[in-house]
């Protein structure tokens, strides 16, 4: 197997991550945190938006050090 012919998709996923979790913090939570009966919803939104900008930045270490 020839290991420096791989085609992966990480990068793809890490600039998903990166991108939905930005678009979370930035739009999302920014909305709902405007609205007072959505609580809930801003507190979701600020988790996941974080969550997913972490789950980047872990991908983003993996593929800088060669991991993936």
């Amino acid at each position: 197997m020839n290991i420096g012919n791989y085609i992966g998709y990480y990068q793809y996923i890490l600039f998903l991550f990166l991108l939905c979790g930005a678009v979370l913090l930035r739009l999302d939570a920014k909305v709902y945190n405007k609205e007072q009966h959505m609580k809930k919803e801003y507190t979701v939104a600020t988790v996941l938006g974080w969550t997913h900008v972490g789950i980047g930045a872990i991908i983003l270490l993996a593929v800088m050090l060669r991991l993936v």
